[in-house]
């Protein structure tokens, strides 16, 4: 055998449990554990403790405590322990990420494949108009989601005496193997069972309707009810209407609201601008003109001063409701001058534009 055989078998025997690190047996309580972190890390953390491997201890001590601290991972733990020595660590705490292969999820995902959760909450952008967050809209659509199927239960098979623990990994969904890295040392990791795909579980013989997949996809119709004043980025919440798991259970259908310019406006904040043009004898001499809001409301602009090109008037209360509460935004018009392409008689428009005095100077 190769000295990195050795090597590497050492490494592996020479790990201790977690409760080895901590000093406790296996049945502490939380308290116990919790004061015994206490006692070791004052005693071991670098910043009090400079002699050779405090460090080293002061995270080994660390880590063992925050699985065992926590109830889920302490089970994990408990499970695959005197096997793999230690649980995946989780989250963004890991003084051990060099070893890590992937760094991601959690043990869930370790062990995902067909037992991956269902049940999470599904967003989705639901595009709407203008006209639909200031008028406000109740319509039904049709989703289509997974469901438990209802002829096996959730279980896959086509009957309880078709399923059976899976002999690979005896019915904990993952096995361990043995990771060489660097080299030299070595690494025990969880693995998703490939005869169960990390289920645990295997059938004989599949369920007829669902053909072995525990869910089955059906259509079903929802009633959306866009208000008043909804703006960008709204959520609108269905619970209980996304996708389920084998166990029935199922997540949120969460709607983001994504509201679409249109119909000559745009959208600013609460407000809406719009852009209208006018002859320049309007620009003159005044005008009335009529502008048809999205929600079909008629707003009257009347104007008898002079209106410069790309001049803009704010119109108070023409523009989208606010949620839940009176009032709404202004209407910004920005006015665009129209000028002819051509003048027959200059002098026309001199006495057009011009007072009788003005007139006659020039």
């Amino acid at each position: 055998m190769s000295v990195l055989f050795f090597l590497s078998l050492a490494f592996v025997l020479c790990k201790k449990s977690l409760y080895d690190i901590l000093g406790v047996d296996k049945g502490a309580k939380e308290d116990e554990i919790r004061s015994r972190y206490r006692k070791l890390a004052k005693t071991l953390h670098p910043d009090k403790n400079k002699s050779p491997g405090a460090e080293k201890e002061f995270t080994e001590v660390s880590n063992a405590y925050q699985i065992l601290a926590d109830k889920e991972k302490r089970k994990r733990y408990d499970m695959y322990g005197d096997e793999g020595q230690g649980a995946q660590q989780e989250g963004g705490f890991n003084p051990f990420d060099l070893f890590n292969s992937g760094g991601g999820g959690g043990f869930e995902d370790l062990f995902g494949g067909g037992s991956r959760r269902k049940d999470q909450n599904v967003r989705f952008q639901l595009e709407v108009s203008l006209k639909d967050v200031c008028a406000g809209l109740v319509k039904k659509i049709s989703i289509s989601r997974e469901k438990r199927c209802s002829k096996c239960k959730g279980t896959g098979a086509h009957s309880k005496k078709d399923l059976f623990v899976c002999k690979e990994c005896n019915g904990r969904g993952g096995k361990i193997i043995e990771k060489i890295i660097g080299g030299i040392f070595s690494q025990q990791v969880q693995v998703t069972c490939g005869k169960c795909d990390g289920v645990g579980k295997r059938i004989k013989k599949k369920c007829e309707r669902c053909k072995g997949a525990k869910t089955v996809n059906e259509d079903e119709q929802i009633t959306i009810k866009i208000e008043k004043g909804m703006d960008e980025g709204h959520k609108i919440v269905f619970p209980g209407k996304a996708n389920e798991d084998e166990d029935g259970k199922a997540g949120d259908l969460i709607l983001i609201l994504s509201v679409n310019e249109g119909g000559g406006f745009r959208k600013k904040g609460k407000n809406l601008e719009t852009s209208v043009e006018i002859t320049l004898l309007e620009a003159l001499v005044g005008f009335t003109k009529k502008i048809v809001l999205p929600d079909g409301a008629v707003m009257n602009i009347e104007r008898s001063d002079v209106v410069k090109p790309s001049e803009r008037q704010r119109v108070p209360g023409g523009g989208i409701p606010y949620y839940k509460r009176k009032g709404r935004g202004d209407l910004i018009v920005v006015y665009t001058v129209k000028f002819p392409e051509t003048i027959q008689s200059k002098k026309k428009v001199r006495e057009a534009l011009c007072s009788k005095k003005e007139h006659a100077e020039l």
